[in-house]
């Protein structure tokens, strides 16, 4: 037989307002080092700025922050700082504007070709080749044109569906 246990071990405590003076104010101290010591941890591991503001049972205001509440607490109020999910999707968004303007590019290179071919089309320039050669020609820029409008669209819906803009400037904000 396994030998009995001297303690009942870890269990979970059922959280409820201590009603005992003494108990209270040993509780909050050692929480309150203890949130403080997960405070710096959380700064430590990923460079978080982190302001904890806690009032002790008597009204008693304890205060921690890293680099210094002062400085967090002026730029909370100032609202400076993106959010993580912008800061983690610029990238993204930068690529995705880059092979947005790309394709733009193309586009306007095919668009000018196509002026160009239907420019020498009605001077005469393809009136001495045969019919089946201009239907051949006719269909390679319908081709074209058809693959470079879908390669648009998929562009724009991988933009949209990454929260991206479709300003042609890049990362242009518009000015509210």
């Amino acid at each position: 037989m396994p030998p009995k246990r001297s303690s009942r071990g870890k269990q979970k405590v059922e959280l409820k307002k201590i009603e005992s003076k003494n108990d209270l104010f040993v509780a909050f101290t050692t929480r309150k080092s203890g949130i403080y010591n997960k405070a710096s941890e959380l700064t430590t591991l990923s460079g978080a700025s982190v302001d904890i503001l806690m009032l002790s049972p008597t009204g008693k205001p304890y205060c921690y922050g890293k680099p210094s509440s002062e400085s967090i607490t002026k730029t909370s109020l100032n609202d400076e700082n993106p959010s993580i999910e912008e800061e983690m999707m610029k990238p993204e968004i930068i690529q995705l504007n880059e092979k947005n303007d790309d394709l733009l590019d193309k586009k306007h290179a095919a668009e000018a070709q196509r002026k160009n071919l239907k420019k020498l089309e009605s001077s005469g320039y393809w009136s001495i080749q045969e019919e089946d050669d201009k239907s051949c020609q006719n269909d390679q820029v319908k081709e074209i044109d058809k693959s470079l409008v879908a390669v648009t669209n998929k562009l724009i819906d991988t933009v949209l569906k990454n929260g991206g803009d479709l300003n042609p400037c890049g990362m242009c904000k518009s000015s509210n």
